[in-house]
């Protein structure tokens, strides 16, 4: 319950100030932009690349949902107040990591008109399960990538120190499969189970594997976990 009522809390913040208007705003205009150029080079087009691209843009603005999250409330010292309330370190880092989430999942709901376009477009021809999957994939990395944002909010209360690691850390696991590419045997398939791009690519091909799954859950529980910790380990007075 306190969980919930941090995440409420939390994303009525994000609505108060100009931060999440200005994501969603962007990122369905880009999106839409993205979609026009699609479909004037490929009729009909493939959702799958549409997915790769709301990937890839995720990828930015991420951390500039999350930089607040913890480092906000340290900036502002609410944090030792709410730590002072019969609230565990566990539930605030949840309910923030839920808000973000949240407000990720509204900018992927919005995308979803142009899968009822293409449903027009191909006139039911559309394989449904593989824009299912996609979506999916994007939840479940969204879900990472929000927790290394929390986590690395938690480590600073500077919020662009924040924003940056974040971008850094996400576009390293999205980008460390390149490595991966020019090795080969074990390093290979190191680099390749680290990257979120190889994961979240089964889930654009319509490849619905518990794997993969897992690779994002435990990611997003790992990094939840540390935030966890570092709140403990921190002292706020």
């Amino acid at each position: 319950m306190r969980v919930l009522v941090i995440a409420g809390r939390e994303l009525k913040a994000l609505f108060l100030s100009p931060i999440a208007y200005v994501v969603l705003a962007l990122y369905f205009g880009i999106m839409g932009l993205i979609w026009w150029l699609i479909t004037s080079q490929t009729f009909p087009a493939e959702y799958r690349l549409f997915a790769h691209e709301m990937h890839v843009f995720i990828l930015f603005f991420i951390p500039a949902i999350s930089m607040r999250a913890i480092a906000d409330e340290r900036r502002t010292r609410t944090l030792e107040l709410l730590v002072t309330q019969p609230v565990r370190d566990w539930e605030i880092v949840l309910g923030k990591w839920l808000a973000c989430v949240g407000l990720l999942a509204l900018m992927l709901v919005g995308t979803m008109q142009f899968w009822g376009l293409m449903h027009l477009w191909t006139e039911g021809a559309l394989d449904d399960l593989p824009v299912l999957t996609a979506y999916l994939g994007l939840l479940l990395a969204g879900m990472l990538y929000v927790a290394i944002g929390v986590f690395c909010s938690a480590i600073t209360e500077n919020q662009l120190i924040a924003a940056l690691v974040t971008f850094t850390i996400i576009i390293g696991l999205y980008f460390v499969r390149i490595l991966g590419a020019s090795g080969t045997g074990f390093w290979q398939d190191v680099f390749q189970q680290v990257s979120t791009t190889y994961h979240f690519d089964e889930f654009a091909r319509g490849v619905l594997d518990t794997g993969h799954v897992v690779y994002f859950l435990l990611g997003t529980f790992v990094f939840l976990f540390m935030s966890v910790r570092t709140l403990e380990s921190r002292s706020w007075g």
